[in-house]
């Protein structure tokens, strides 16, 4: 069974290390005692964090990699059109005029980019869920455990 995937694994860790540092500090401020609102706090920082890398990860990241990979392809297709040897590959007819080419070359790119598009999308999940949502769930916990403390 597949629990994460890249690095989804890192809204738990987060969350542990919300949970250590919770330990540490009520050890140092207030020892064999309790700190009201210090692990809803810990949990809304590791939701904070959870939340934006999962955005960087799964939202911006993706989109570079697609401008990158599209600039490329794009440029490598009008290459072969603009010299006459595009194809389409084995099964698919070879254009027979230079308007054709670049017309099966567009069509091709689209089908490219929407591969892409899916294929670059969420990459990095908890449980089948992307990380930033998992963010959402830290924050709802940490407001859970403050309104406990009171």
């Amino acid at each position: 069974m597949i629990i994460w995937r890249g690095w989804g694994i890192l809204a738990v860790i987060y969350a542990a290390a919300a949970f250590v540092t919770e330990r540490l500090l009520i050890d140092a401020f207030n020892p064999g005692g309790e700190l009201p609102f210090v692990f809803g706090f810990g949990l809304l920082l590791a939701g904070v964090a959870t939340w934006f890398t999962g955005v960087a990860l799964n939202r911006n990241m993706p989109k570079r990699k697609f401008a990158a990979l599209s600039t490329a392809r794009e440029a490598e297709l009008a290459e072969y059109v603009a010299n006459g040897t595009f194809s389409r590959g084995p099964g698919h007819p070879l254009p027979q005029t230079h308007q054709e080419a670049r017309v099966m070359a567009d069509t091709l790119f689209e089908e490219e980019q929407a591969a892409w598009l899916s294929a670059l999308s969420n990459r990095h999940t908890l449980f089948f869920i992307p990380l930033q949502y998992w963010g959402i769930a830290l924050g709802v916990l940490s407001i859970f455990s403050m309104i406990s403390d009171i």
